[in-house]
């Protein structure tokens, strides 16, 4: 065999090994960047679930974007999804189940007179600022009957 024949082979695979090497690179680059930018999206409604407006409304379309995050993660077949799923429903669980106390709490207050005019305002610093009581501001609507 001839060397340069040998030689001209050898470097010709090793180019595409290294075209096939980059193009794999720049994939992961990009799933990783779309990732990251999903997660901090997916974080941002997560906090904002702590602060919006007490209303079915607004936790339904803050959780409709989570989901379709979490849809879109899917639909790029990222590994250890639903490892990651769990562990964003536990972060999520709490923030829940605080606005849910707070609400009835609002509500208790209300049907028992004590209606409570100040905002349940955290004074620790690195708490979100709250810009809606967290239970809500109950009303009772009272329709004339007639």
């Amino acid at each position: 065999m001839d060397v340069a024949l040998f030689v001209t082979e050898r470097c010709f695979i090793a180019s595409i090994n290294m075209a096939d090497w980059y193009r794999q690179r720049t994939k992961i680059k990009f799933s990783l960047r779309l990732m990251i930018i999903i997660e901090l999206k997916i974080d941002l409604e997560v906090c904002s679930l702590e602060t919006c407006m007490y209303d079915h409304k607004t936790f339904s379309e803050i959780l409709n974007r989570v989901q379709k995050a979490v849809g879109d993660l899917n639909l790029h077949s990222y590994s250890n999804l639903p490892i990651w799923a769990n562990k964003l429903d536990m972060e999520i669980e709490p923030v829940l189940r605080v606005r849910l106390q707070a609400g009835l709490r609002a509500w208790t207050q209300l049907f028992l007179g004590q209606a409570d005019d100040k905002a349940e305002v955290d004074m620790d610093t690195d708490a979100p600022q709250v810009s809606h009581k967290p239970g809500g501001e109950p009303k009772i609507k009272l329709e004339a009957q007639g």
